[in-house]
């Protein structure tokens, strides 16, 4: 499976957001192959000419056999992915939350309440725990 196909998989299934790309994704699946292995104990790499991750082996008989991401393998990595982005929100949900003291804002009779960005953290905070478990179980 080629490294662009798993990022626009993982794009769409984010509801392409605005705030990355196909080709964000797609570079880090590529930087992070080798994080993919250490976790499977797998020797996968992606082809430079034809960003296909793939491996190949010889059989017994002296033949070359090319091994390809199964299913499994493409769960793991879109997991990888999920935590990945779900700390980089954290990070900065939480970075905004120090400069943020004020949350509501009452003058006149007009009343303003921002939402409060402490929440938001542990809302993500436990979504990420969520998807890092699940990864768990599938590696």
């Amino acid at each position: 499976m080629k490294v662009v196909d798993i990022a626009d998989e993982i794009y769409r299934g984010m509801g392409s957001p605005t705030e990355t790309s196909v080709a964000a994704i797609s570079y880090w699946l590529r930087s992070n192959i080798g994080t993919m292995n250490n976790h499977l104990n797998t020797i996968f790499k992606v082809d430079d000419a034809t960003l296909e991750i793939s491996y190949t082996e010889e059989n017994d008989d002296g033949e070359d056999v090319i091994y390809t991401l199964n299913p499994e393998e493409v769960a793991i990595l879109k997991h990888m992915y999920t935590v990945y982005d779900y700390n980089n929100k954290l990070r900065t949900i939480l970075g905004a939350a120090s400069y943020d003291s004020v949350v509501e804002i009452s003058d006149g009779g007009t009343r303003i309440k921002k939402v409060n960005k402490s929440e938001i953290g542990k809302t993500l905070a436990t979504t990420k725990k969520q998807e890092q478990d699940q990864l768990n179980k599938l590696i």
